[in-house]
């Protein structure tokens, strides 16, 4: 019983120290701290952010937006916030992007923390591999700017349009603890997003890749089977063993 009363004892001393604050960890966040700030800005990209396009080539731009923040606690009035696109951009208006907010002005509603700046990326007019810098800029408002976060570069650059002809010929395929050995990618007849791999895994079988229009993957047809394990491959392992190495013809 002493051990237990002794251990009691010792727990009490430090809860009751516990409940007492340290002196000046106590920060009262009110309007004489809140700012104004691009939310991009502030994250770990800097304040240059590049975002790639699809260029889809149908004389439509693709919507987009910068978003500004009221850093600090809601106001039940609206706050304005003011801001430019710097000259010193290379993005032409017109050109490269259209302005989409009216003027050179946003509100962020009361008991709000953001509003949007909308614009529109022209992606049929930028080729791939190109950058054009859009600069953002806030200028003011009814609250202070952030001397380091009120400015945003978006770096607008759009995908390649697909190709199917990038990925077809003839493969050396190195899977580890197994060999060397060739995979041929042909043109599915009745689908110009499909290839077609005559000899996955070494095995004769041939599947199906469907790529989406930025040549990304999207799903895998199974095509012909020749034993049945392979009913038994499911999910993305089936990705794993195979690795593509230099195209040999």
């Amino acid at each position: 019983m002493k051990y237990f009363k002794i251990i009691s004892a010792a727990f009490l001393a430090l809860l009751v120290v516990a409940c007492f604050d340290e002196p000046g960890t106590d920060i009262l966040f009110d309007d004489s701290h809140a700012y104004l700030e691009i939310n991009e800005a502030t994250t770990a990209g800097g304040s240059t952010i590049a975002k790639a396009y699809s260029r889809v080539n149908n004389g439509v731009g693709v919507r987009d937006s910068v978003r500004v923040n009221l850093a600090g606690a809601h106001r039940s009035t609206p706050v304005s916030v003011t801001f430019q696109i710097d000259p010193a951009g290379t993005a032409i208006a017109g050109t490269h992007y259209n302005m989409i907010t009216t003027g050179t002005t946003v509100t962020i509603p009361p008991n709000s923390s953001y509003a949007y700046i909308y614009f529109e990326v022209l992606d049929d007019n930028i080729e791939p591999l190109t950058n054009w810098d859009l600069k953002f800029e806030l200028t003011g408002g009814d609250l202070p700017v952030h001397p380091t976060y009120s400015i945003l570069t978006r770096r607008i650059q759009t995908l390649c349009a697909f190709a199917r002809t990038n990925f077809l010929g003839v493969y050396d395929t190195d899977e580890p603890g197994y060999h060397h050995y060739d995979v041929t990618f042909t043109e599915d007849p009745d689908d110009a997003n499909t290839i077609v791999n005559d000899n996955f895994w070494d095995s004769g079988v041939s599947i199906k890749y469907v790529l989406n229009a930025n040549c990304r993957y999207k799903s895998l047809q199974r095509k012909v089977f020749s034993a049945p394990w392979w009913e038994q491959l499911t999910g993305h392992s089936i990705f794993v063993r195979p690795k593509l190495s230099n195209r040999t013809r």
